[in-house]
């Protein structure tokens, strides 16, 4: 993981966010609990964040 990513990662989860959205990681990967979403990938469901 680069330098970026764990900060936002780190940055998540001090907050207790859940759900990050980004083209950067693998759609639907969850690392401790913080979940990467790609809002470009086919399988994105809006829906599914509420």
């Amino acid at each position: 993981m680069s330098y970026w990513d764990a900060q936002l990662w780190a940055t998540a989860r001090l907050n207790q966010v859940s759900t990050i959205l980004t083209e950067d990681s693998t759609h639907g990967r969850v690392l401790e609990g913080i979940q990467y979403l790609n809002p470009f990938a086919p399988a994105f469901d809006l829906a599914a964040l509420g």
